[in-house]
């Protein structure tokens, strides 16, 4: 069963605004990549983690993570 995990005030959470985040597993499975790769969009500045950690794992915005996706698809990746 998957894992889902949203970012946020608490009170943009409260009131179901909050922004759904992903585990690196989770963005790379949606890149059709690996969590090797992810970890290189981060340290080329491609891609940023959001502020908060899980367990001192990175988490990503979806919505960074499909900006990435559609950008490579026009790219041919």
């Amino acid at each position: 069963m998957p894992i889902g995990f949203v970012g946020g005030t608490w009170e943009d959470i409260r009131v179901g605004k909050g922004e759904p985040l992903l585990t690196t597993t989770q963005a790379a499975f949606r890149l059709g990549t690996n969590e090797g790769r992810i970890r290189q969009f981060v340290d080329q500045d491609i891609l940023t983690p959001y502020e908060e950690k899980l367990y001192n794992s990175p988490l990503f915005r979806a919505s960074d993570i499909e900006k990435l996706r559609s950008e490579r698809m026009k790219r041919g990746f």
